[in-house]
């Protein structure tokens, strides 16, 4: 009983396998050998092969792990370079983030002050301030999540493993960009939540 063999790599789909016997006609040879020490068979194969027949041609030997590893190099590369591409991503967004809102706390901070001499209560001005910060954030997760949808054929074709609509990913990359976006917004938040009325009333 033979599993499934993808000759043409391990992101090509499966178009069937015909075996046929071992015979003269062929012009190209592969042979299994199972064995506990593959890097020590290799001299011993070779060796081997020279005895049985000094005209035949033995164009390389290597083991199971080092053809799928050869198979995946590019994949792997891939997904290494798009990984670190996201990273940067998430990383200059979450700047950005922590910019805006800096900003915005900063241009506002004389309705704060008057909001909290006022008797504004901070937990509510704390929650203002990402709320509004996360509507923008989840206004961009949901585009985000609609040109997934509408790039899926693009996209599936450098994926392996996972499909360009998985339902995981949909909801897992959204929600951590959203919990993110509160951990960015949090100190900025914090600065206006804490702001002393009398302090920015007397600069005023």
């Amino acid at each position: 009983m033979v599993d499934t063999v993808k000759y043409l790599g391990v992101d090509a789909p499966d178009q069937g396998t015909v075996y046929w016997p071992l015979n003269a006609r062929d012009r190209s040879r592969f042979i299994l050998i199972r064995s506990d020490r593959p890097s020590a068979l290799a001299g011993a194969l070779h060796q081997t092969m020279r005895e049985l027949d000094p005209n035949l041609a033995l164009t390389g030997v290597a083991t199971i792990e080092d053809l799928v590893t050869g198979s995946l190099a590019t994949p792997r590369y891939l997904s290494v370079l798009v990984g670190a591409f996201a990273v940067s991503a998430l990383l200059l967004s979450l700047v950005g983030i922590y910019g805006v809102v800096t900003h915005f706390v900063q241009q506002h901070r004389r309705e704060i002050g008057i909001r909290l001499a006022l008797g504004g209560d901070p937990v509510r001005l704390y929650r203002l301030v990402i709320g509004q910060a996360l509507t923008v954030v989840a206004i961009g997760a949901t585009v985000g999540v609609a040109a997934t949808f509408l790039t899926s054929r693009i996209v599936s074709s450098v994926l392996f493993g996972v499909t360009a609509t998985d339902p995981r990913t949909i909801v897992l990359v959204p929600g951590f960009l959203i919990v993110a976006a509160i951990l960015a917004c949090a100190v900025p938040a914090w600065q206006a939540a804490t702001v002393d009325p009398a302090e920015v009333l007397r600069q005023e």
